[in-house]
């Protein structure tokens, strides 16, 4: 299968808007294993890790290139947020980093980072 084109989605990050092209998720589980005389081992205790969410994509600032950057400030402090991703809602996430590339032409490329301990919540269809 070729794709030659695919839509940006809205992504909403408390009031910031951007659109985003790539989304990836990563979620696990930490254990910890205790032996035995025997040589077995077994899972003694387990804990879920924050899930780790990754944005990337665009936000349209023709007049204020780096608007962004006033955003950084306000969204790396402690205050969480709710992202909003296609038919997904992701509640009081951390902002654990951000990358902004002003490539003049109207726009600016980001990469937001963001870690949440809650569960995703289905929307179902999401129109903007």
């Amino acid at each position: 299968m070729e794709m030659n084109n695919t839509k940006a989605y809205p992504l909403k990050i408390g009031t910031m808007s951007l659109y985003c092209d790539k989304m990836t998720m990563e979620s696990g589980t930490l254990v910890s294993v205790s032996p035995t005389v025997t040589g077995i081992s077994y899972i003694t205790n387990k804990c879920k890790q924050p899930t780790r969410l990754t944005f990337t994509g665009r936000m349209y600032t023709p007049k204020y290139p780096m608007l962004f950057a006033s955003y950084s400030n306000h969204l790396n402090g402690i205050e969480s947020f709710d992202i909003r991703y296609k038919d997904m809602l992701f509640k009081k996430c951390i902002i654990t980093g951000a990358k902004a590339v002003d490539v003049g032409e109207g726009y600016i490329e980001l990469t937001i980072e963001a870690s949440t301990t809650a569960l995703a919540t289905t929307l179902g269809e999401v129109t903007e």
